[in-house]
C-alpha cells in the first residue's frame, strides 16, 4: 500500500487529522499515523477498533500516559464485554 510506505518512510507529515481521514479506510495505517503524531487518545481508540485491548495498558505505560480509565472501560464494555472483563483485571 502506497500510503503505508509513505508513513513508514516518513515521506508525509503525520497528524491527528490525517489519521482521522485514514482511519475511515484502514485502522492499521491510521494507528501508525497516530503513533507518529503522538495522538495518544487516538492510538488507544485504534487499539479498541482493532480489538487489541491488551496493548492499551502496555502503550500507556510505555509513553507515560494516564487516560480516563473509567471512560475507557465503558468504551471497551460497549464494544466487547469479554475483553472488558480481561481489561478490568
Amino acid at each position: 500500500n502506497l500510503l503505508q510506505n509513505w508513513v513508514k518512510e516518513e515521506k508525509m507529515e503525520c497528524s491527528e487529522e490525517m489519521g482521522d481521514i485514514i482511519r475511515q479506510y484502514d485502522a492499521n495505517t491510521a494507528l501508525s499515523v497516530y503513533l507518529k503524531a503522538d495522538a495518544k487518545n487516538k492510538v488507544i481508540q485504534c487499539f479498541l477498533d482493532l480489538g487489541a485491548v491488551d496493548k492499551i495498558l502496555l502503550y500507556t505505560q510505555r509513553v507515560n500516559f494516564k487516560p480516563d480509565w473509567h471512560s475507557l472501560l465503558q468504551n471497551v464494555v460497549a464494544r466487547n464485554p469479554q475483553s472488558a472483563k480481561d481489561f478490568a483485571i
